[in-house]
């Protein structure tokens, strides 16, 4: 799907953003904290609204026991190395992808790419991987998922950072892209765009993660229709997939509470 002529701030080129945090004086949970292991859902509100639960979908979640293990630099530093990123090629296995899609005949191995940080180097490794998909019935098209590691750090920068693209998207938005109010499925903060383009903020409560998902094709699952690969990558496969992303960096901490962003409907 391709958005409108004149559209802006729609995906993000590759590497023109990593999420590194440029800023001090982080925020960090405390080690007393008990509360839940992700974030509890808000209500729906403003430009936010809540996952809308699809009972007729056969598709679920396969949560990985596999967590990434995070440190922030040393000392003072918010953020999480590049060096120290986990290999985006594990963040979704294999059974993960065929539990959201159980029609699929074949998952492809990924290919994966670096990304550029600030300064023009590359990522110490791969930060974005695609997956192809061929269903049974599958045309030439291509069917496939791209996931985007964007960044790593300390929970209070990283979330300002993500809450500000956020609120640009929102300023642009069209009528079928849909922000989620925080906690919904688990995440920190998730939106979906009208042109199959995702974002998610994960959170343990101390190191926050910017993970990008983005999805072409898949029309022959969904009735070759693209208002109903729209909602149906949206309400049933994205949900699906961000909770598999969050059991990969379980809540442990606190956390710094998001900061509002202004209804602009």
């Amino acid at each position: 799907m391709r958005s409108p002529k004149g559209r802006v701030l729609r995906a993000h080129t590759a590497g023109c953003l990593t999420g590194i945090v440029l800023l001090t004086g982080c925020s960090l949970g405390t080690p007393s904290y008990e509360g839940p292991s992700s974030w509890p859902a808000m209500p729906a509100s403003g430009d936010f609204s809540s996952a809308q639960p699809t009972t007729s979908s056969s598709r679920s979640a396969a949560p990985d026991s596999t967590t990434w293990q995070l440190q922030l630099n040393e000392p003072g530093d918010p953020n999480v190395s590049p060096t120290a990123w986990p290999d985006p090629k594990t963040a979704l296995s294999g059974e993960q992808l065929k539990k959201a899609f159980p029609e699929a005949s074949d998952i492809a191995a990924p290919t994966c790419t670096k990304l550029t940080l600030p300064g023009g180097t590359p990522t110490a490794g791969d930060a974005r991987c695609t997956w192809s998909i061929s269903f049974p019935d599958s045309s030439a098209k291509a069917n496939t998922i791209t996931l985007s590691l964007l960044g790593f750090g300390a929970d209070a920068p990283m979330t300002k950072q993500w809450v500000d693209d956020r609120r640009r998207q929102i300023t642009g938005k069209l009528a079928s892209d849909t922000f989620f109010a925080e906690g919904t499925f688990g995440a920190k903060g998730s939106y979906f765009l009208s042109n199959m383009h995702s974002a998610l903020l994960l959170s343990d409560g101390e190191i926050a993660a910017w993970v990008e998902l983005d999805f072409s094709g898949f029309y022959q699952v969904f009735e070759n229709n693209s208002g109903k690969t729209l909602t149906g990558i949206r309400d049933q496969v994205f949900p699906v997939l961000a909770k598999d992303l969050v059991a990969r960096l379980p809540r442990g901490a606190e956390g710094e509470p998001m900061s509002p962003t202004p209804a602009t409907s």
